[in-house]
């Protein structure tokens, strides 16, 4: 048996990895603990630098979306646990902190349109802008986090939230857009 092949059983064995893809697992800029586990169902297209932690959890049905650009980079911290169906542009990089707790449903954007000085639709320039998810955040099921947003470290997001802007004081937030509803 070739190498190659020894090294995907070797994947799948330590991480679950079903669909990850072989330019994932081969890219070197891609970086995966060995403690870190990797759901069934996994679309990632890596053309940025991804880093998973330490004791990561990402469950299934997500998709990793990156730019082959020198800011499109993904870091997930160590001990952080993601849910299903999570969907995150890193193409102006997204940096999630340890021990974070990542509801169902969540989406992460780092890229968007420049409609402004746009004519027409199809010649907007992407404008990328990082969004920065310090540790020991948790982020309920079906929010919405838009480009340029940090949150802080111990905020809670609600449910189907719109974080459209930053959140830097502890406590809950909800809503859309996102305000503090409770000190914590």
């Amino acid at each position: 048996m070739s190498s190659i092949f020894k090294r995907i059983r070797s994947y799948n064995k330590l991480f679950g990895i079903n669909r990850l893809g072989l330019r994932a697992l081969f890219n070197q800029r891609v970086s995966i603990h060995e403690t870190a586990v990797i759901g069934p169902d996994i679309m990632c297209y890596p053309n940025g630098r991804i880093q998973i932690g330490m004791a990561v959890k990402l469950f299934g049905r997500s998709i990793l979306v990156g730019d082959d650009i020198p800011e499109s980079f993904l870091e997930i911290g160590e001990g952080t646990k993601i849910n299903y169906l999570f969907y995150v542009n890193y193409s102006g990089g997204c940096r999630i902190g340890k021990n974070c707790a990542v509801a169902t449903g969540v989406s992460i954007i780092t890229s968007s349109l420049d409609y402004e000085d746009a004519q027409l639709f199809s010649s907007a320039p992407n404008v990328n802008s990082s969004v920065i998810i310090e540790d020991n955040v948790w982020i309920g099921t079906g929010v919405t986090i838009l480009p340029g947003v940090r949150i802080a470290s111990g905020i809670i997001v609600g449910a189907n939230s719109l974080v459209n802007q930053n959140l830097m004081s502890a406590g809950i937030y909800a809503g859309i857009p996102a305000i503090k509803i409770k000190d914590l």
